[in-house]
């Protein structure tokens, strides 16, 4: 199971939904479920983005309820990737540390890390228990804002 924050960007300007449908029909992926998190608009994904704990909260408490009603099998799958680009990608792996259990990848593009004087990795070297979550960090030459 993937979920995509920046649902809009990743299905609209990135194209995801036709890859992953190219790597579908050339079986190069396994059957998967796929969401796509969009926010409600530019204003809103400037408050709900960086570091903040009641996006986190509606990851935990409402989209994974729901998930687990509406597609059960889907996450029990053994692995569940959370992705965003810039903003979300900082999100991505801020939900991921205070939903430890939820996901075991964080695929952050252009993680826009540096938000807060680097905040977000001082809290994460300042953790008790490290998260088994594997990180993938890309940095490209375009930024989707």
């Amino acid at each position: 199971m993937t979920v995509f924050l920046d649902g809009e960007l990743y299905r609209d300007r990135v194209g995801a939904t036709s890859i992953i449908d190219a790597l579908d029909s050339e079986g190069d992926i396994d059957s998967s479920l796929f969401v796509f998190v969009s926010v409600e608009s530019a204003a809103s994904r400037w408050v709900e983005c960086p570091c903040y704990s009641p996006f986190a909260r509606f990851i935990e408490e409402e989209l994974f309820p729901w998930l687990e009603r509406a597609y059960p099998s889907a996450l029990e799958a053994r692995e569940r990737v959370i992705a965003g680009l810039s903003y979300t990608g900082l999100t991505a792996a801020y939900v991921s540390m205070m939903c430890p259990s939820r996901f075991t990848k964080v695929i952050a593009q252009s993680g826009s890390f540096w938000s807060n004087d680097c905040w977000i990795i001082d809290c994460f070297e300042t953790l008790d228990r490290k998260p088994k979550t594997e990180f993938y960090l890309d940095v490209g030459i375009k930024v989707c804002p």
